[in-house]
C-alpha cells in the first residue's frame, strides 16, 4: 500500500460500508541531485485489514475529495469531471468540471497550477471550493459548486480561504481568512458565513493584541451549530515568544473566551491539525496539547476536557 503525506485530505468514515476512505500523495523515481520525481495520487478505501484495502481511482490530477456527511456519497475530481461514488461505490453519471478555466488570474501568478480543497455541505449537492494559487500575493478562489450540476458560484469573501468547515446543521461556513497570500508572516482571522441570510460574522476573540499578528492554528465546530472552538497564536518581534490559546467562540454574540489560560496549546511552527474533536452532546472534548519538552523535541499528550455552558 502507497504512503500518504501531508499533503492529503484526512480519511474519511465510511458508516454504510463500516470502512475508512481516503487519499494517497507517493512520490516516485525520485532524483534529488537533478530535483525531479513522480506523482502518484490515488483514493483507497480500507475495510481494516491492509491486504483488502482497494484502490478507487488513480492517476489524478490533484487530490480534491470528499465525503458526504453522514456517508452516502462520494465525491473527487477526475479527468475534468466531477466523479461521484454511492454508498456501494457505483459511479454516478456526473457534470464536466474543469477548474482550469476559472484560473483567470494566472498571469498574474508563477506557473504552478491552482490546487484546490472542498468541504462538502450537509444535506445538500454543495461543496465550498477553496484555491491555493501556487504562492501567489494575488489571493486564492472561493466557490460554491453544485457537484449534481456542475453550476458554480464565485464568492467574493475580502481574502484567502485557508481552511474551511461546515457547521453539523449545514446553515454555517466557518472558514480561516487572510487579506494576502498565507504565509509565515501574515496574520489570518476566523469569519463564520450564514448561507441563509448572507451574513458574515467576524468574531473577536477576547485577548486580542493588536500590536501582534494573529494565525488561526486550528478550529472546530460544537454540536450546537454556534459555539467554536479555536486554536490561535499570536506573533511579536520575538521569533520565540508564540502564545498559543485556546478559545471557545460564540459567532454571533461576538464573543470569545479563552479557557485553560494556564496551557500553552501546540499550534506555531507545527502540524496545522491539532486533533480536536466534540463529543456528540457537545460536553467533552480532546484536544492534543504539549506536556512539557525535552531537548528539541516536545512531548505531547490527548487532553480530555470538560466544557460547561449556561444558557446561549
Amino acid at each position: 500500500m502507497p504512503s500518504a503525506v501531508s499533503e492529503a485530505p484526512p480519511p474519511s468514515w465510511l458508516p454504510d460500508l463500516n470502512a475508512v476512505v481516503y487519499p494517497s500523495l507517493t512520490f516516485t523515481d525520485i532524483n534529488r541531485k537533478a530535483g525531479t520525481y513522480k506523482v502518484t495520487r490515488q483514493i483507497w478505501i480500507s475495510y481494516g485489514d491492509p491486504n483488502s484495502a482497494q484502490i478507487l481511482a488513480e492517476d489524478l490530477p490533484q487530490l480534491l475529495f470528499a465525503v458526504k456527511p453522514g456517508g452516502g456519497e462520494m465525491l473527487y475530481l477526475s479527468d475534468k469531471k466531477i466523479s461521484k461514488l454511492d454508498k456501494s461505490l457505483k459511479k454516478f453519471v456526473t457534470p464536466s468540471f474543469d477548474p482550469a478555466q476559472w484560473d483567470y488570474g494566472k498571469g498574474r501568478r508563477d506557473e504552478t497550477p491552482v490546487s484546490y480543497d472542498m468541504v462538502w455541505q450537509p444535506g445538500t449537492s454543495l461543496v465550498f471550493l477553496y484555491s491555493h494559487a501556487g504562492g501567489s500575493a494575488n489571493g486564492g478562489y472561493t466557490f460554491i459548486l453544485d457537484t449534481n450540476t456542475g453550476q458554480i458560484c464565485e464568492l467574493d469573501l475580502g481574502g484567502w480561504a485557508s481552511r474551511a468547515r461546515w457547521s453539523l446543521d449545514g446553515r454555517y461556513l466557518a472558514f480561516e481568512r487572510s487579506v494576502v497570500y498565507v504565509g509565515l508572516t501574515n496574520s489570518t482571522d476566523l469569519l463564520v458565513l450564514d448561507t441563509t441570510s448572507g451574513q458574515l460574522y467576524t468574531p473577536i476573540l477576547t485577548s486580542l493584541d493588536m500590536s501582534r499578528e494573529h494565525v488561526i492554528d486550528d478550529f472546530i465546530w460544537a454540536p450546537d451549530s454556534r459555539h467554536l472552538l479555536v486554536v490561535e497564536h499570536t506573533r511579536s518581534q520575538d521569533i520565540h515568544s508564540v502564545p498559543t490559546e485556546l478559545y471557545l467562540v460564540d459567532f454571533m454574540a461576538d464573543q470569545g473566551i479563552q479557557i485553560l489560560p494556564e496551557y500553552n496549546f501546540f499550534g506555531a511552527g507545527g502540524a496545522p491539525q491539532n486533533n480536536l474533536a466534540w463529543s456528540p452532546d457537545g460536553t467533552k472534548l480532546l484536544i492534543r496539547c504539549p506536556v512539557g519538552e525535552i531537548p528539541n523535541n516536545v512531548v505531547e499528550q490527548i487532553c480530555f476536557i470538560n466544557v460547561q455552558r449556561t444558557g446561549k
